[in-house]
């Protein structure tokens, strides 16, 4: 449902604190749109929208996680990890745009958004270490 996923993904914006992780990378070429898609949606993410305007490429994506089984079920339970809301969700913006001052380069960016915020880091980085094997390309962690 695009409405929700932009209803999350603006309740997770900066400045709440610990929901949003951006990951960049400069690439020499963009895989085409269907396989990047192809690749997500084999990790169970699904294409909410894409497209591009003149030479900037963005597309939004959302994966459904579901509670862990070392959860205790109850949110701000005690179990080993928090359980999460019964409609949690990973949600993923890739843009991908012509890096400045760097001829055919391109610049990446990937922002994670979820509510998860103690698997962030792990989700981030097991989706970027997939977009990066595409990319020919190292996601990392922006600064600040």
């Amino acid at each position: 449902d695009p409405g929700a996923f932009e209803a999350q993904w603006m309740e997770c914006a900066p400045p709440v604190h610990g929901c949003s992780l951006e990951l960049r990378a400069r690439a020499e070429a963009m895989p085409p749109q269907e396989v990047i898609e192809g690749a997500l949606a084999r990790l169970g993410m699904v294409c909410i929208a894409a497209g591009a305007v003149g030479d900037v490429h963005k597309a939004y994506y959302a994966a459904q996680l579901a509670p862990s089984p070392h959860s205790d079920g109850e949110p701000g339970g005690g179990g080993a990890l928090p359980a999460l809301p019964p409609v949690e969700l990973v949600m993923l913006e890739l843009v991908v745009a012509p890096a400045v001052g760097g001829g055919d380069a391109l610049h990446a960016t990937a922002t994670f958004r979820t509510y998860a915020r103690p698997h962030l880091r792990a989700l981030a980085q097991h989706f970027g270490d997939m977009l990066g094997d595409m990319f020919g390309a190292t996601f990392r962690a922006a600064a600040g």
